[in-house]
């Protein structure tokens, strides 16, 4: 199905295709047996989302006293800094910026969190751990992505992320009102898909879907 649709949309054989990956080996092998032979990127989207938990949980922080306001200084610029290191292709340094928070960390030691939302310094270090887990886990497909960013190159799937958050995930989630039929959001996928790849208007007609049991 890959290799169809890569041909679908204009694919030759010099065609250089780059593929984004979450980081799951079963993805990889999949495109692997398509004949996507050049290295994959980690999807920026993917990275983006485990730092911004960080970044969220760093600015709960309790500021109640002297050394928790210093600390939480601290960690907030380090969270950036490491946002900015991984964007830079620097992953190699980013456990510098994990290492310099863990140094200030006690000071939030007994620190006091809402009841349902729990302690923010812990939601900080479980949210630290996540990224340096898997930037560890994926590091061999971590690139430069500001270096592709100012070359007008794509770094991630947000739009195909957003698109299936929205039209797939919401709308057919089951106790929505109005939720969507099976067939329903695979034709309009087919359409937007065809708008970005502007073939539509140009004879392009939605395939059916057949209803999976």
């Amino acid at each position: 199905m890959i290799r169809r649709n890569l041909r679908i949309v204009g694919q030759a054989d010099d065609t250089a295709v780059t593929a984004f990956t979450d980081g799951c080996p079963g993805l990889r092998s999949i495109l692997a047996n398509a004949g996507i032979t050049k290295p994959l990127i980690l999807d920026w989207f993917h990275i983006a989302m485990r730092l911004q938990y960080a970044t969220q949980a760093a600015s709960g922080l309790s500021t109640d006293q002297p050394d928790r306001v210093q600390a939480k200084a601290v960690i907030v610029a380090e969270v950036e800094r490491l946002r900015w290191r991984i964007w830079n292709g620097n992953a190699k340094n980013a456990q510098r910026s994990i290492d310099r928070i863990r140094k200030v960390m006690h000071v939030f030691k007994g620190e006091h969190g809402h009841r349902t939302k729990g302690v923010p310094s812990r939601k900080l270090w479980h949210a630290l751990h996540e990224v340096d887990s898997y930037l560890s886990g994926q590091s061999a497909w971590l690139v430069n992505y500001a270096e592709r960013y100012r070359a007008g190159l794509r770094v991630g799937t947000s739009v195909t992320e957003g698109t299936a958050n929205l039209l797939v995930n919401r709308r057919m989630n089951k106790s929505r009102q109005m939720r969507w039929s099976r067939r329903g959001p695979d034709l309009l996928l087919q359409v937007r898909c065809a708008v970005y790849n502007g073939t539509l208007g140009s004879g392009f007609i939605p395939s059916p879907i057949q209803e999976q049991r």
